[in-house]
């Protein structure tokens, strides 16, 4: 078994692990707005019981019904002090190309890939794609402006971003597409396309661009952490 495929197991036990905290998450979140609504409820009763003891200014101890301390309950909106990087950044409109980030062997990785749908329906990470490090991606960054150029003048390009991994411009089918690929030397020592990369549209290309910080901010969420 490669590393990439090993990059590639641990990728689908991080998402399997990230979909159950989430999970978690959304019951505890429905939790607290249950505690929330039984706040609301104690007070509004306090309220009509102060109504019925006609002036007392409060209610005797013997009849409280304050069980539940409103201080005692937070509201959901502040349970989280620092919003929480999205777990994908989707590159098309159904979510099927990804990027993701996360940590394999004390290395931060991103990970571009191609998603399918399994029978239960659920998206999982699939074969197509790349693996890239946090010095490729910096080069990757430093590429958007020439990339972003060749579009625009409608010409190809081919950009280095390290250990034989490349973004390109390519021509396919009358159209330009971006493509994050890795290489190999063949027989005569020519640089020639592998199969571990993904290919990006214009659209694609420009949705990316636009998560660059949205990446950051996982980049920088696994550094803190």
């Amino acid at each position: 078994m490669d590393i990439d495929q090993l990059e590639l197991e641990e990728l689908r036990r991080q998402v399997r692990m990230e979909e159950a905290k989430q999970a978690a998450l959304r019951e505890k979140l429905k939790l607290q707005a249950r505690l929330e609504e039984m706040r609301k409820s104690t007070m509004q009763m306090e309220s009509l019981l102060k109504e019925d003891a006609g002036q007392c200014k409060e209610i005797s101890p013997a009849i409280s019904i304050n069980t539940v301390k409103p201080s005692a309950i937070q509201n959901p909106a502040t349970i989280i002090t620092k919003p929480a990087p999205p777990t994908a950044i989707f590159l098309n409109e159904h979510g099927q190309k990804r990027i993701t980030v996360n940590i394999f062997n004390g290395s931060i990785l991103l990970h571009f890939r191609e998603y399918y749908k399994a029978e239960n329906n659920e998206m999982k990470p699939g074969n197509k794609g790349i693996t890239i490090n946090l010095r490729e991606w910096h080069a990757l960054k430093k590429s958007v402006e020439d990339v972003n150029m060749c579009f625009k003048q409608g010409v190809e390009g081919k950009y280095e971003l390290g250990r034989k991994r490349y973004i390109c411009v390519n021509q396919f089918r009358n159209k330009l597409s971006a493509d994050i690929r890795e290489f190999y030397k063949d027989g005569a020592g020519a640089l020639k396309p592998g199969k571990k990369g993904l290919f990006l549209s214009s659209y694609q290309w420009n949705k990316f661009v636009t998560q660059i910080n949205a990446v950051e901010n996982g980049i920088d969420h696994l550094e803190e952490g």
